[in-house]
């Protein structure tokens, strides 16, 4: 019984391609050569160890221990002379010589300077305090040339402004002032001008003027009076100040002169006596 012709052919498992049997070079078909191992991605390739005198030590690598580049020296022909490349080199900073308006204004300005110190010292000396200390009288009783002080006590009070006894003149803002009782000793007779002064000689309240005649005050017939400035310290706590010493003593300052005449107490060849004022503190007598 024949096949029907329409009826396929079955594929023979059998038949061989041409594939399977190509050859390679070495004659053996493709089948017969084993495929080549893939490498492993847990497996390194293996590194190429290099020769013990191929490895790069650290102190050829290291640049700033390399030796610097010979540079050539310029040859220079036998006998000649070498220039000296900072001759022609120009000058940074050109000198130029002063003109006589230049010197001029320099001068003026010397001056201008010496003069302005000499005026600050001479402006010192005139307001500094002098260097001399003030020197107090306190061995009595003090002959003069024409009166004697027998003693001097000097005290603080305030000042009386009501009463029978108030102090005429005083300086209101005046909240102590300086006092002293007088005592004369002798028969003489005199002008005299009592003054009170701070630490610097400066005047305080004002000049008080006495005429003595036969050893007893004229104002009030007796030999002893008692006197007081017209100015002082203006707060209560500057006589804590003068008692520490932080103001420098007060004085009381007699001048003496003829009968009849107005001594002044700038008058320092007729001093008859100075005193410190104390820093004793007495009550006022209303």
């Amino acid at each position: 019984m024949k096949p029907d012709s329409k009826t396929e052919p079955e594929e023979d498992f059998w038949d061989l391609g041409d594939d399977d049997l190509s050859l390679d070079d070495t004659g053996k078909t493709a089948k017969e050569i084993p495929e080549a191992a893939e490498p492993q991605e847990d497996e390194e390739p293996e590194k190429e160890e290099l020769p013990d005198e191929e490895v790069p030590s650290a102190e050829q690598e290291d640049p700033t221990e390399m030796p610097a580049p010979d540079v050539p020296t310029p040859l220079v022909a036998e006998g000649a002379e070498v220039e000296d490349a900072t001759a022609d080199a120009p000058d940074l900073v050109e000198k130029t010589p002063l003109s006589s308006l230049e010197k001029g204004s320099l001068v003026a300005v010397f001056a201008l300077l010496i003069g302005a110190a000499a005026w600050g010292l001479a402006t010192f000396y005139d307001h500094a305090p002098e260097g001399t200390l003030i020197v107090f009288d306190d061995d009595f009783p003090v002959e003069g040339r024409l009166v004697a002080v027998d003693e001097i006590e000097t005290y603080w009070r305030e000042p009386i402004r009501i009463g029978v006894n108030a102090d005429r003149g005083v300086k209101l803002n005046a909240v102590l002032i300086p006092c002293a009782r007088v005592k004369l000793k002798g028969s003489g007779s005199a002008a005299i001008a009592l003054s009170f002064q701070d630490s610097q000689k400066e005047l305080i309240g004002d000049p008080i003027s006495l005429e003595v005649k036969d050893g007893k005050f004229v104002k009030n017939g007796s030999e002893e009076i008692i006197i007081n400035s017209t100015a002082g310290f203006t707060e209560i706590a500057e006589i804590n100040s003068y008692s520490y010493g932080d103001i420098k003593p007060w004085s009381l300052l007699i001048v003496e002169g003829e009968p009849g005449t107005s001594p002044s107490y700038k008058d320092e060849d007729k001093k008859l006596v100075v005193v410190r004022i104390e820093t004793v503190v007495e009550n006022s007598d209303d």
